[in-house]
């Protein structure tokens, strides 16, 4: 309150990747309302659920890692602040690597890395993926060493690790290695699982691809109640 500066963040994207993105839902009549970057949708996400806290609800800093079919989104953030940035590198990486090595094609190649520990070539599919696991590390390394010069106040408590590639166990524990900070791997909402039974065994197994699309909908949901508080 005695301060008069205010920090704002401005964040953009180019007007031809919104429209394509928005003309996937047009094309089937259904009304987009809001559009946002999935960053700042996981971000979101994990701030309402208390994942921005310690066990004992102190404040944490976390780096949040959510890795995609092509980019990894690299999130640090606290209760106050948020840090972004895209590395190139992401699900698809794995995949290509695996279907080179075995000589298959992209969708066997695909379900050999997401049945990878349980396979009998487990050990030569995780040889194989574990140059690609060095160059995320690697970036995520030159990512936390910049965010460090630039926040030396901050200290990183821990890691939240998202996307469907960090279904593979050696994953997190590379990074555990590697970072040397724990790793969380969300396994449910705080806003809730449905009721049906078949349904919340299918977000518990997605749970960690759909933090951008949780995310959305609380901001829509807050949206709409501002709006109805407003009338």
């Amino acid at each position: 309150p005695d301060n008069p500066d205010v920090e704002v963040r401005i964040f953009a994207m180019r007007k031809e990747l919104v429209n394509a993105n928005v003309k996937q839902f047009t094309d089937v009549n259904l009304n987009v309302q809001v559009v946002q970057t999935n960053p700042l949708a996981v971000y979101n996400a994990v701030q309402h659920d208390g994942r921005l806290r310690h066990s004992d609800g102190s404040p944490a800093t976390a780096m949040i890692i959510d890795v995609g079919a092509e980019t990894t989104d690299l999130i640090i953030a606290n209760d106050s602040s948020i840090w972004l940035r895209s590395i190139p590198i992401g699900g698809n990486n794995f995949t290509e690597v695996i279907q080179k090595a075995f000589k298959v094609n992209s969708s066997k190649a695909e379900e050999l890395k997401r049945n990878a520990q349980s396979s009998k070539y487990a050990r030569q599919i995780f040889q194989t993926m574990r140059p690609v696991f060095a160059d995320l590390v690697a970036e995520i390394q030159r990512s936390v060493g910049f965010y460090g010069s630039v926040n030396r106040d901050q200290k990183i408590d821990k890691i939240i690790a998202l996307g469907g590639t960090f279904r593979l166990p050696a994953l997190p524990k590379y990074l555990e290695q590697n970072l040397q900070l724990p790793v969380e791997r969300p396994d449910a909402f705080a806003g809730g699982m449905p009721t049906d039974g078949k349904a919340a065994a299918t977000m518990t197994e997605n749970i960690l691809s759909l933090h951008g699309a949780y995310g959305l909908a609380l901001q829509a949901n807050l949206a709409a109640s501002e709006a109805r508080h407003i009338e």
